[in-house]
């Protein structure tokens, strides 16, 4: 009889199918979520579908995909922008690939992203999950007090700066209705008119002829009396 073999699920791969199919994300090791209107952050990133570009500090400033110099034991806030209307989100890994850090999926534009975290020895690399192959940097983490990389106690304020502006609606304008025109019936002509009427050339109408003819008739009848 054939042994029948029982596969183990994997739920790490189950979990990302699920996140992948869903649009979902979890923040492991760290706390990720949309940021309010204005955000402190110690280190800001522009998200477009062809990179990340950096916008603080100084030292990553217009850079794309910058190396994020960290140290060891800070704790950081990570603010970043969503700047084309394109799905994005961050994951910070280690060197084996294991997800870190990982927020939620933004998808509007202008929308801004607050991912706080520790900085540990084990990150390597940092990533948009829909865009891996354009949106992918370095993670550098530094011995804390060596005076080297990005400080956590330095922030700058993040406002958006694409905020999206509604289309108007255009209203339709009312259509005046064209205004009814009185048309004057011609008068009417009478026959009797007609038959009154003297023609142009001074000898009489049609009217008076038959009055003459009518007297010509009476008369002829009374000679036929007679």
């Amino acid at each position: 009889m054939a042994e029948t073999m029982r596969v183990r699920p994997d739920r790490r791969g189950f979990l990302r199918g699920l996140l992948t199919a869903g649009g979902a994300a979890v923040a492991l090791g760290g706390v990720a979520g949309l940021g309010a209107a204005q955000e402190s952050a110690n280190v800001v990133l522009d998200g477009f579908t062809g990179g990340w570009v950096g916008r603080y500090p100084s030292a990553i400033a217009d850079e794309e995909n910058p190396t994020l110099t960290l140290r060891a034991g800070e704790t950081y806030v990570l603010v970043w922008e969503n700047m084309d209307g394109v799905p994005h989100n961050v994951v910070i890994e280690d060197a084996e690939g294991n997800n870190i850090v990982k927020s939620e999926l933004v998808s509007d534009e202008g929308a801004i992203q607050r991912v706080e975290f520790e900085a540990t020895e084990a990150m390597v690399h940092y990533y948009c999950q829909v865009h891996p192959g354009s949106m992918s940097g370095e993670v550098e983490v530094v011995p804390a007090g060596s005076g080297e990389g990005i400080s956590s106690d330095e922030t700058t304020t993040v406002t958006p700066s694409s905020t999206p502006t509604p289309t108007p609606t255009e209203t339709p304008t009312a259509t005046e209705e064209p205004t009814a025109t009185e048309t004057t019936a011609p008068p009417e002509t009478t026959t009797e008119a007609a038959a009154e009427t003297t023609a142009s050339d001074g000898q009489p109408g049609f009217g008076a002829l038959a009055g003459l003819a009518g007297v010509a008739a009476y008369a002829t009848a009374r000679v036929r009396r007679r």
